[in-house]
Protein backbone atom coordinates (compact mmCIF):
# COMPACT_ATOMS: atom_id res chain seq x y z
CA UNK A 1 0.00 0.00 0.00
CA UNK A 2 1.16 3.82 -0.59
CA UNK A 3 -0.12 5.26 2.01
CA UNK A 4 2.15 3.33 4.58
CA UNK A 5 5.44 3.50 2.62
CA UNK A 6 6.13 7.01 3.88
CA UNK A 7 9.99 5.94 4.29
CA UNK A 8 10.48 5.00 0.76
CA UNK A 9 9.41 8.76 -0.24
CA UNK A 10 10.69 11.72 1.27
CA UNK A 11 8.21 14.36 0.63
CA UNK A 12 5.44 12.32 1.52
CA UNK A 13 7.16 12.10 4.75
CA UNK A 14 7.82 15.73 5.31
CA UNK A 15 4.02 16.04 4.31
CA UNK A 16 3.03 14.23 7.02
CA UNK A 17 5.51 16.00 9.73
CA UNK A 18 3.82 19.14 8.71
CA UNK A 19 0.37 17.81 9.00
CA UNK A 20 1.39 16.06 12.20
CA UNK A 21 2.88 19.25 13.75
CA UNK A 22 0.03 21.61 12.75
CA UNK A 23 -2.89 19.67 14.45
CA UNK A 24 -0.22 19.08 17.65
CA UNK A 25 -0.09 22.64 17.23
CA UNK A 26 -4.36 23.47 16.93
CA UNK A 27 -4.94 20.70 19.36
CA UNK A 28 -2.72 22.45 22.09
CA UNK A 29 -3.85 25.48 21.53
CA UNK A 30 -7.83 24.64 21.52
CA UNK A 31 -6.48 22.15 24.79
CA UNK A 32 -4.68 25.08 26.47
CA UNK A 33 -7.49 27.93 25.70
CA UNK A 34 -9.97 25.48 26.75
CA UNK A 35 -8.23 24.58 29.92
CA UNK A 36 -7.88 27.94 30.71
CA UNK A 37 -11.32 28.54 30.53
CA UNK A 38 -12.50 26.17 31.98
CA UNK A 39 -10.39 26.53 35.18
CA UNK A 40 -11.85 30.20 35.05
CA UNK A 41 -15.25 28.96 35.00
CA UNK A 42 -14.12 26.47 37.92
CA UNK A 43 -12.68 29.74 39.85
CA UNK A 44 -15.53 31.60 39.80
CA UNK A 45 -17.54 28.79 40.95
CA UNK A 46 -15.30 27.70 43.52
CA UNK A 47 -15.83 31.64 44.97
CA UNK A 48 -19.33 31.26 44.34
CA UNK A 49 -19.99 28.28 46.48
CA UNK A 50 -17.70 28.98 49.57
CA UNK A 51 -19.03 32.88 49.62
CA UNK A 52 -22.46 31.05 49.62
CA UNK A 53 -21.93 28.27 52.33
CA UNK A 54 -19.63 30.73 54.24
CA UNK A 55 -23.10 33.01 53.96
CA UNK A 56 -25.06 29.70 55.09
CA UNK A 57 -22.94 28.81 57.62
CA UNK A 58 -23.32 32.83 59.10
CA UNK A 59 -26.82 32.72 58.11
CA UNK A 60 -27.52 29.31 60.07
CA UNK A 61 -25.31 30.75 63.41
CA UNK A 62 -27.61 33.40 63.49
CA UNK A 63 -30.91 31.78 63.44
CA UNK A 64 -29.40 29.57 66.29
CA UNK A 65 -28.43 32.58 68.34
CA UNK A 66 -32.10 33.91 68.09
CA UNK A 67 -33.83 31.02 68.61
CA UNK A 68 -31.45 30.18 72.02
CA UNK A 69 -32.72 34.28 72.78
CA UNK A 70 -36.08 33.35 72.12
CA UNK A 71 -36.12 29.97 74.16
CA UNK A 72 -34.61 31.77 77.24
CA UNK A 73 -37.13 34.68 76.79
CA UNK A 74 -39.83 31.91 76.54
CA UNK A 75 -38.61 30.70 79.65
CA UNK A 76 -37.97 33.77 81.53
CA UNK A 77 -42.30 34.52 80.39
CA UNK A 78 -43.01 31.53 81.82
CA UNK A 79 -41.35 31.66 84.74
CA UNK A 80 -42.96 34.98 85.36
CA UNK A 81 -46.39 33.86 84.74
CA UNK A 82 -46.33 30.81 86.90
CA UNK A 83 -45.40 33.23 89.72
CA UNK A 84 -48.44 35.64 88.83
CA UNK A 85 -50.63 33.27 88.60
CA UNK A 86 -49.18 31.25 92.10
CA UNK A 87 -49.56 34.34 93.76
CA UNK A 88 -53.56 34.95 92.01
CA UNK A 89 -54.40 31.84 93.43
CA UNK A 90 -52.59 32.27 96.46
CA UNK A 91 -54.36 35.48 96.97
CA UNK A 92 -57.53 33.82 96.02
CA UNK A 93 -57.47 31.10 98.25
CA UNK A 94 -56.87 33.59 100.85
CA UNK A 95 -60.25 35.94 100.36
CA UNK A 96 -62.29 32.08 99.94
CA UNK A 97 -61.04 31.17 103.45
CA UNK A 98 -61.75 34.71 104.73
CA UNK A 99 -65.11 34.46 102.96
CA UNK A 100 -65.43 30.77 104.16
CA UNK A 101 -64.84 31.99 107.63
CA UNK A 102 -67.19 35.34 108.00
CA UNK A 103 -69.72 32.75 106.61
CA UNK A 104 -69.19 30.05 109.29
CA UNK A 105 -69.24 32.45 111.85
CA UNK A 106 -72.19 34.09 110.82
CA UNK A 107 -74.00 30.95 110.45
CA UNK A 108 -73.02 30.20 113.98
CA UNK A 109 -74.09 33.77 115.58
CA UNK A 110 -77.12 32.85 113.34
CA UNK A 111 -77.74 29.41 114.97
CA UNK A 112 -76.34 30.50 118.28
CA UNK A 113 -79.80 33.34 118.02
CA UNK A 114 -82.20 31.13 117.30
CA UNK A 115 -81.46 27.98 119.49
CA UNK A 116 -81.37 30.41 122.64
CA UNK A 117 -84.64 31.73 123.35
CA UNK A 118 -85.15 35.70 124.07
CA UNK A 119 -84.60 37.15 127.46
CA UNK A 120 -87.94 36.86 128.78
CA UNK A 121 -89.22 34.41 126.95
CA UNK A 122 -89.37 30.91 128.88
CA UNK A 123 -89.33 27.67 126.62
CA UNK A 124 -92.37 25.36 126.58
CA UNK A 125 -92.32 22.27 127.65
CA UNK A 126 -95.17 20.90 125.51
CA UNK A 127 -93.82 19.77 121.95
CA UNK A 128 -96.14 19.99 118.85
CA UNK A 129 -97.31 16.46 118.33
CA UNK A 130 -97.22 14.88 115.41
CA UNK A 131 -100.24 13.50 113.14
CA UNK A 132 -99.98 9.80 112.66
CA UNK A 133 -98.95 9.03 108.99
CA UNK A 134 -101.10 5.95 107.45
CA UNK A 135 -99.40 4.24 104.43
CA UNK A 136 -101.75 4.26 101.53
CA UNK A 137 -101.22 1.60 98.18
CA UNK A 138 -98.70 3.93 96.40
CA UNK A 139 -96.52 3.75 99.21
CA UNK A 140 -96.40 7.80 100.56
CA UNK A 141 -97.87 8.94 103.55
CA UNK A 142 -101.38 10.81 104.04
CA UNK A 143 -100.11 13.78 103.37
CA UNK A 144 -98.49 13.19 100.60
CA UNK A 145 -100.16 13.03 96.56
CA UNK A 146 -99.96 9.98 94.72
Amino acid sequence: MPQFDILGDGTAMGLNLLWFIITFGLTMLIVSIGLRRIESVRSERDTLTSGNIDRAQNLSDEAKALMAAYEEKMAAARSEAQTIIKAASDEAAAKAAEAHKKAADSAAAATADVTSPPAGLRRSTTRASKAPTTQISCGRSTRQRC
